[in-house]
């Protein structure tokens, strides 16, 4: 013991002031910095995955490596401290973070997104006024798009579109995933949940089965929603089919939607006469008209309010 203080007591003041201070330091001097790296590598590790660059494997081993990382530091800092604190707030947010984005490991297998023909959908039967839908589904484990469309043929089911799936695809399915787990809708489909009931302001059972769907992620089917009401309010006859799309907001406004080609081809296909589309569409929907050469007549509306007056309009012979 005696060497030892001879030996401190032999430092430089200057050498000693610093082995004083680093004696002295505080844990909480070394807590900080260990988990920003490791925010900052997991986003770094995230935007790597986003731009296809790792696979969903590759980005979910590199977080459990910084978070055992983590448990070793805290762990070592906790020895030279000698403090019997436990290190709880440090570990949570890492912890959190591994097991929101654990589950993105099993959708590595996705390696398609198809698009194909979704018979259009009567809401209230006696209405006409047809939902248009797409039909998705994720191809797993098949590297081949030409076995993918041979797997289709067989089952002849017609393909709209094969696209290749990204990860950006796989994360967002990831999300929809952990929503359902634990019993919530997606935000962006809640939102529209609310604005079309809202909206509606009617008990209409089987608007509310319709909206309750476990399926139902869309939003799309505002507008045909909202039609499919009003008639049934107003005791409306409806002797036109006519296809519908197109999300609605609270106000009454018609917003753009997608896979407008897709619900085109699968009104012309159904035998219906018209098709409204929101206005936002309307310059797309025609080109495929055109370049097409489809017979279905599309009209475009912004609001509810003009949708439901073309519909009088059509059976007063105004169009």
């Amino acid at each position: 013991m005696s060497s030892i203080n001879n030996k401190i007591a032999k430092l430089s003041p200057k050498k000693l002031k610093v082995r004083n201070r680093l004696k002295n330091k505080s844990i909480k001097d070394y807590e900080f910095p260990p988990v920003s790296r490791l925010i900052l590598l997991y986003l770094t590790s995230l935007i790597f995955y986003f731009f296809n660059i790792i696979s969903g494997f590759i980005f979910v081993t590199a977080l459990l490596f910084l978070f055992i990382f983590l448990i070793i530091h805290y762990s070592n800092l906790r020895k030279k401290s000698n403090s019997n604190r436990v290190f709880v707030m440090p570990f949570l947010l890492p912890f959190l973070i591994v097991l929101y984005e654990f589950p993105i490991i099993f959708f590595d297998e996705y390696k398609f997104l198809v698009t194909s023909f979704n018979q259009p959908e009567e809401i209230i039967s006696g209405t006409n006024i047809y939902f248009l839908s797409v039909k998705e589904d994720t191809v797993s484990n098949i590297q081949n798009e030409k076995e993918v469309r041979n797997i289709y043929a067989t089952n002849h089911q017609e393909i709209y579109e094969i696209v290749p799936v990204t990860n950006f695809i796989r994360y967002t399915s990831k999300n929809q995933f952990i929503y359902e787990l634990v019993g919530l809708k997606n935000p962006e489909f809640e939102q529209y949940y609310q604005d079309i009931s809202a909206y509606i302001g009617s008990d209409n059972t089987l608007i509310k089965e319709f909206l309750s769907r476990k399926n139902s992620q869309g939003n799309s089917a505002g507008l045909a929603l909202v039609l499919s009401s009003y008639l049934i309010e107003q005791n409306f006859q409806n002797d036109i089919l006519i296809g519908v799309t197109g999300s609605v907001n609270k106000s009454g406004k018609v917003e753009e939607v997608g896979y407008i080609k897709e619900k085109i081809l699968s009104a012309e296909r159904s035998g219906l006469t018209f098709i409204i589309v929101p206005n936002k569409n309307i310059i797309e929907a025609n080109e495929i008209k055109d370049d097409l050469n489809l017979s279905i007549n599309i009209i475009g509306v912004s609001k509810i309010d003009e949708a439901i007056q073309l519909i009088e309009d059509l059976h007063n012979g105004k169009n």
